[in-house]
């Protein structure tokens, strides 16, 4: 068994051949506990599950003769790390407009923070200052990628409400003299 690109992260397609396929024959390709197909030859599978398999190649003539060969964990696929935060508000005024992402990813050592689709940092936990002068519903996105490569991201809104400013006078007049009364 002959395989390009046996290990990487879901989902991880690979490229399998074997050298002993002959016309007429049955052939049966074994992807561990992911599946199975009949091709004879060449093939391909697609692994969407973490963990390493065990890859078979079967051979069954007319005559019901069974000839096997199996690889041993050739194909590993990588676990994805899962992204996750919570803003410590989900919305903002010109009062309070200072948010921290508070980070809960697991299976990650690398983070990246984006603000409506731009780049903003790669702290663990950053405080974003929000601006907050008219109303906007902002996304703020983590993307948190494994030390293997592999990548998970999610989104959070917070929104931005302007504060009321209500002017109430301190001294007036009735009569509208200059004289208070």
């Amino acid at each position: 068994i002959a395989a390009i690109n046996t290990s990487g992260c879901a989902p991880l397609t690979v490229q399998f051949s074997e050298s002993n396929a002959v016309a007429g024959l049955n052939c049966v390709w074994t992807f561990g506990t992911a599946g199975s197909n009949d091709d004879c030859g060449a093939t391909s599978f697609t692994f969407t599950q973490a963990g390493c398999y065990d890859i078979s190649y079967s051979l069954i003539t007319p005559s019901g003769c069974t000839s096997s060969v199996t690889a041993q964990q050739l194909v590993c696929v990588f676990p994805d790390p899962v992204a996750s935060f919570t803003p410590s508000s989900q919305q903002v005024s010109s009062y309070n407009n200072v948010v921290t992402m508070n980070n809960s990813s697991f299976g990650a050592s690398d983070y990246l923070w984006t603000f409506n689709g731009l780049p903003i940092g790669t702290d663990l936990n950053p405080q974003i200052t929000f601006p907050s002068e008219e109303a906007a519903v902002f996304e703020v996105c983590l993307n948190a990628t494994s030390n293997l490569g592999c990548v998970d991201s999610t989104c959070r809104f917070i929104e931005s409400i302007p504060d009321l400013a209500v002017y109430v006078p301190n001294a007036f007049t009735p009569n509208h003299d200059p004289i208070n009364n």
